[in-house]
């Protein structure tokens, strides 16, 4: 018994030691938990759509903390928290979603949609900034370049044919790379240029015809179709494009955005892993018909009838000498099948385009590099249009409020063209003319197996000797610094530099019309520099408060200015045809060298006012205030004002149709204008005229132009008048526009009579109406994993001249341009 009780004292005691020991340790524990909190993680992320499109302005905020973040224009995201914390994400127009952390320091985050209507959640881009579709005023097409080298497409305008209402591009010759006829909503100049303003990642580009002509005096057989400078651009590299047509959406743009806008966005890097792409194509073309040509025995009696009707002596039985063809050789010849040229001129070509490209993105940074090789051959042989191009696009985010930004390309085309059309009708550079109008009796070949050069004019001399090749480099190069001033005001500077060098080497052998009457062969050299650079101050607003009121606000300075350098000469007479362009000192009869120097600035100032209540009523002001350096003093300033209205109705409580997705009606009315004139053209110009005394031949400056001190701005009026309705939600949609443009104070070269001295005058005359219906329509056939989708476009236009000043006369044979589109006709 007295051992018992002992044993229970001593585990009384070691009990209380331990419990003791416990205590001390909890405590301890205690204390330092409270003393070393759990350390907050950096996480990283991306919020995009069900598509992989980023969304910009994302909210990110800390479940049951008053901790917060929002995503960039690439959709990134940084924020310190917890390791065990919960982030909670919303945007408009998107369901809302927690995210447990889970110590990871890098979420990439996708929303689903919430509401019906799209128009609440697409983002358009509109100029200097962009816009929800469900606040847009104005006309604007978009086309999106996925899948875009699932069809042989060599330029950007290409790609756009018949895929948008209003939007008119002709190919002006079936050769690779060649213009292209480009107009949205008619013609509103009747000398100056209809081409729209192209605007490449907000940087306005050199897209006009006459920056890749190069040669200046030139007969008139080597004055050629120019070649297209959008087809220097990849298209590959494109990723959506949207058309501005209407007064509300491109007076942002002022005097250049009479013919309307198109803004280019190219691609940048995608969530997830680096991404490396290889794509390739291979096609093949070939003339789809053949004209019929008249049979050898067929030739030869229209020959023979066309003598006596230009006539000819009376037909002498058994003379040979009074006709062409005799009864002899009518006979000889009823048997033969003779030469079909086109055989000869056209073959099966057989075109290659390979895209190789690497991108990725992260939290901080989207980059994109990628190169292209373009090799498209013409029908006609000898032919060729080929491209190397490179792209580096590269954005990065500093600091939550600096974002930089870099995007650069370059390409090097080589265009040999295929002497298939002139203006002179000249057999000696036309191969396509030839090719019809050749006599089928004459033998190509000399009777060593040689093109018989002594043929003089023959299509096959003029597709294997005559040589016109055209190098064209393009660099299209902009930074972009953004800052965040606050959560709402942003500021963005943007530098630009676009150069554009054309050398072209033309060689007409002996053999050919050019070429003997030079004589002795016909050699050119000639380039063509067009650079520009610009710089834009641009200060962005954009607030939604209150859940009904919204606000985007853009306002700012822009500078831009261009040079073009020309040179040219011509030399004849060479020794030999084997040397072509690269020997001109050999050049029996140098010839002069001309050269040409301009250049022209435009400044302006900016802005857009975008107000949205409740996403029902939306009103739109823009303005921009240009100054052009070549126009008239007192004229160079003015102001390009337009407001744009609309009405959701679908959005509105009374609005309760169930097959009815949307319904929204759009107006706007606004100025335009257009400077397009040539450079001094306000001045009066001297040029070189040459006489000769005795011996000698003496060149004097003599007055070419007189001045029109009182020449201003074409100014261009539309009325824009639209509707947006879907159904089904939204699976099929239709917009609906209707618009009136009329033009005044058309800035014309007129062409003067003889008797005055003058060739043409530079002055505001004339008055031009458009008119017009542009409906676009939707289809979502299938839109689950497997997505089908149709669209469908139709446009209807007037295009009228309502007058031409006082006279109502033009005098010349060639006065409404549209691309290559003339009338050879006077206007009375």
């Amino acid at each position: 018994m007295k051992r018992f009780t002992c044993n229970h004292y001593l585990f009384s005691k070691l009990f209380n030691h331990i419990l003791l020991l416990q205590l001390m340790v909890f405590v301890a524990t205690t204390t330092l938990t409270a003393q070393t909190p759990r350390a907050d993680i950096r996480v990283r992320g991306s919020v995009a759509n069900k598509s992989g499109e980023p969304l910009e302005g994302a909210s990110i905020k800390v479940r049951g903390k008053n901790l917060g973040s929002a995503t960039n224009v690439q959709g990134e995201f940084s924020i310190g928290v917890d390791p065990r914390a919960v982030l909670v994400v919303t945007h408009l127009g998107y369901k809302r979603l927690e995210v447990p952390v889970e110590r990871r320091t890098q979420i990439s985050i996708v929303l689903e949609d919430s509401i019906a209507s799209l128009e609440d959640v697409t983002v358009v881009s509109i100029g200097y900034g962009t816009v929800k579709k469900s606040d847009l005023t104005g006309a604007v097409s978009t086309v999106k370049f996925e899948g875009i080298n699932e069809n042989k497409v060599v330029s950007i305008p290409e790609g756009l044919q018949g895929r948008i209402a209003g939007v008119q591009i002709i190919t002006n010759t079936g050769e690779p790379g060649s213009g292209m006829t480009f107009n949205i909503r008619g013609k509103t100049s009747i000398t100056g240029s209809n081409q729209p303003l192209i605007v490449l990642d907000g940087q306005p580009i050199e897209s006009g015809l006459g920056s890749t002509n190069a040669g200046i005096a030139l007969d008139g057989g080597a004055e050629i179709p120019p070649a297209d400078p959008l087809a220097s651009i990849n298209p590959n590299d494109i990723a959506s494009i949207e058309i501005l047509k209407d007064a509300s959406s491109i007076a942002i743009y002022g005097s250049r955005g009479a013919n309307g806008v198109v803004l280019i966005t190219t691609k940048s890097g995608k969530g997830g892993n680096d991404k490396l792409t290889y794509t390739t194509r291979l096609d093949v073309s070939r003339i789809p018909k053949k004209l019929n040509m008249l049979s050898s025995l067929d030739y030869v009696k229209y020959r023979n009838e066309a003598y006596l009707n230009d006539g000819g002596p009376g037909l002498t039985p058994g003379d040979p000498l009074t006709k062409p063809y005799s009864d002899f050789k009518v006979d000889s010849i009823a048997n033969t099948a003779g030469v079909n040229w086109q055989d000869l001129v056209y073959h099966p070509a057989l075109s290659q385009d390979h895209q190789l490209s690497f991108s990725g993105r992260d939290a901080k940074s989207n980059y994109l590099i990628s190169g292209n090789y373009s090799d498209q051959q013409s029908i006609i042989r000898k032919a060729s249009y080929i491209r190397y191009g490179m792209r580096v696009n590269y954005e990065r985010q500093v600091s939550n409020r600096l974002t930089v930004g870099i995007k650069t390309y370059m390409s090097l085309a080589n265009r040999n063209f295929g002497q298939q059309s002139n203006w002179t009708g000249i057999l000696g550079s036309s191969a396509v003319m030839g090719a019809l109008s050749f006599n089928p009796l004459q033998t190509p070949y000399d009777s060593t197996g040689d093109v018989d050069e002594g043929l003089v004019n023959n299509p096959l001399t003029v597709v294997n000797s005559v040589k016109d090749r055209t190098q064209i480099r393009t660099i299209i190069a902009n930074l972009t610094i953004g800052y965040k001033i606050t959560g709402n005001l942003k500021y963005e500077l943007k530098a630009g530099v676009n150069d554009l060098n054309s050398v072209r080497n033309l060689y007409y052998p002996t053999g050919t019309f050019i070429g003997n009457t030079a004589p002795g062969g016909s050699a050119t050299k000639a380039d063509n520099n067009n650079s520009n650079y610009l710089v834009d101050n641009i200060l962005t607003y954009k607030k939604d408060f209150n859940q009904r009121h919204s606000i985007n606000a853009v306002a700012g300075f822009s500078y831009q200015k261009w040079r073009s350098a020309q040179t040219s000469v011509t030399n004849t007479n060479f020794p030999s045809n084997a040397l072509l362009y690269n020997n001109m000192a050999s050049a029996g009869s140098p010839g002069r060298t001309y050269t040409q120097d301009r250049s022209r600035a435009l400044a302006s100032v900016i802005s857009r006012f975008i107000y949205s209540f409740d996403r029902r009523y939306n009103v739109t002001f823009t303005s921009r205030y240009d100054g052009a350096s070549r126009l008239a003093e007192g004229n160079k300033w003015y102001l390009f004002p337009s407001v744009g209205l609309g009405w959701n109705v679908s959005n509105e409580k009374f609005f309760k149709s169930k097959a009815i997705s949307l319904l929204k009606f759009r107006g706007s009315y606004g100025v335009a204008g257009n400077e397009n004139i040539a450079i001094g053209a306000t001045q009066a110009s001297y040029g070189i005229n040459y006489v000769v005394i005795g011996p000698n031949i003496i060149p004097g400056y003599v007055v070419d132009n007189f001045s029109n001190p009182n020449l201003g701005w074409e100014k261009t009026k539309q009325l824009n008048l639209g509707t947006d309705i879907s159904f089904a939600k939204n699976r099929i949609a239709f917009t609906i526009d209707a618009y009136k443009k009329i033009t005044t104070d058309l800035l014309i070269n007129l062409s003067l009579p003889g008797s005055a001295g003058y060739g043409d005058y530079s002055t505001n005359l004339g008055k031009i109406e458009n008119r017009g219906i542009d409906i676009e329509g939707t289809f979502k056939i299938l839109n689950n994993k497997v997505k089908l989708d149709a669209g469908a476009n139709f446009s209807i236009f007037d295009n009228k001249v309502l007058n031409m000043g006082p006279s109502n006369i033009i005098y010349g044979r060639s006065y409404l341009a549209g691309g290559a589109v003339s009338l050879t006709q006077s206007l009375q």
